[in-house]
């Protein structure tokens, strides 16, 4: 595998900086899949910009919005979120994280 830079900015302007001065730059959050695809050689970039973006994980419930679900949140998250539980209990327990897979 080819060898590459992971940087992580402690901001956006920071991390704009790093994107224009840079050639192969890519920006991942988590990046399960984009490391498989540089494991097998698909896609290989110089350098990696990791990005935590504070409260993307977050699970929010009020009366206007309704529930919100921040995109980083996992499942497990929201199976076991006290504000799922209480306001969407069908959601809660429709969530497969009770549930063991076989290995296929």
């Amino acid at each position: 595998m080819r060898r590459f830079e992971i940087l992580e900015p402690k901001s956006i302007a920071e991390g704009c900086k790093i994107l224009a001065a840079e050639e192969d730059v890519k920006l991942i959050a988590g990046g399960t899949a984009l490391l498989i695809l540089i494991k097998q050689g698909i896609f290989v970039p110089k350098t990696l910009i990791k990005k935590k973006i504070k409260h993307a994980g977050e699970i929010t419930y009020n009366s206007n919005d309704g529930l919100r679900i921040g995109g980083l949140a996992s499942i497990y998250d929201v199976e076991s979120a006290a504000v799922v539980r209480e306001h969407y209990p069908l959601l809660a327990e429709g969530l497969p994280c009770g549930c063991q897979y076989p290995n296929p």
